[in-house]
């Protein structure tokens, strides 16, 4: 799918693999299906994988809030790992998630991988002794979260038609 021209160079935020940077938009598009996993979070809509294993749909028929708020903050610290007790996985009380349901999130936004992981447990935090539930992302894997139109653009969000994320790029 091609942008207008006057369209393509749109600085676009973007976490890849976990880095925040700013892109033009076509290279942005081009880069979320390249990766192993993109989602596009203004219509929550993703695509993964490759081949017969790909997926590719609206977030939340597979994920509820909960499940995204993992991802989310799973996908955006770089190659850190999300503990339990993180502070973005607190609730509005200060509280962290059971084991079960931070196990149960993770469960949920595996969901999206397309027949690879898209991210695994990680055994140093949880040893036994301190038992630190954490995950971390699968460092065999690539991954671009598209966010919004930079902030320091004289471009909104409205300029941009989004919906074109959704076709992959035509070969040629």
């Amino acid at each position: 799918m091609q942008f207008p021209d006057d369209k393509k160079s749109i600085p676009v935020q973007c976490y890849v693999t976990g880095h925040l940077k700013t892109l033009p938009l076509q290279e942005a598009y081009v880069l979320f299906w390249k990766v192993h996993f993109g989602w596009l979070l203004l219509l929550d809509w993703f695509r993964s994988g490759f081949g017969k294993s790909a997926k590719q749909g609206y977030m939340r028929r597979l994920v509820q809030k909960s499940g995204k708020r993992f991802g989310y903050n799973l996908l955006t610290r770089r190659s850190l790992p999300l503990t339990i007790n993180d502070r973005c996985m607190l609730d509005e009380h200060d509280f962290p998630p059971s084991r079960n349901n931070f196990a149960a999130r993770a469960a949920r936004f595996a969901k999206v991988a397309g027949g690879f992981s898209l991210f695994e447990y990680d055994e140093v935090f949880d040893d036994g002794r301190n038992g630190v539930p954490a995950y971390r992302p699968n460092p065999d894997v690539d991954w671009l979260i598209v966010l919004k139109v930079a902030p320091d653009s004289s471009f909104k969000d409205t300029d941009v038609d989004w919906s074109l994320f959704q076709n992959p790029p035509l070969k040629r």
